[in-house]
């Protein structure tokens, strides 16, 4: 996502900047705007979705992917909850029921192994209670 802001409203920009670090995001200024759609960052975690890098503080983290597609799609849509319904019909474009929605909490658990510091107290990918999941 990218917001465009006048150079000369310095004052609106520098709200935004405070509003987004607030919500553990980073604010990159760039006169190239493809760099906006590209990269996605919160708290140390990073997907660059040019090179299909994902990284953490730094550090290269290898994923599926399918595991890509579903830390991508929760980035994307940071704080929202996304239920594994919806994050099926995302990756795979087939509406679930039952059983399948399992397949979602599979990849879940394997992308907190390689991208939490404590993978049993989750820090980027929690779970929501009988909805489903979001980052953040």
């Amino acid at each position: 996502m990218y917001i465009t802001i006048e150079e000369n409203n310095i004052e609106r920009l520098e709200r935004l900047k405070i509003i987004l670090a607030e919500n553990g995001f980073e604010a990159v200024e760039t006169n190239d705007r493809k760099n906006y759609d590209c990269i996605y960052r919160f708290d140390g975690l990073e997907i660059d979705d040019d090179k299909r890098k994902v990284s953490v503080d730094g550090k290269n983290i290898s994923l599926t992917p399918t595991e890509y597609n579903i830390l991508k799609i929760l980035m994307k849509q940071k704080g929202r909850v996304l239920s594994a319904g919806e994050e099926n019909k995302t990756i795979w474009n087939v509406k679930t029921i039952g059983v399948e929605e399992n397949v979602i909490a599979v990849h879940i658990r394997r992308i907190r192994m390689k991208i939490e510091h404590d993978p049993k107290r989750p820090h980027f990918v929690k779970a929501v209670w009988g909805v489903g999941y979001r980052l953040g």
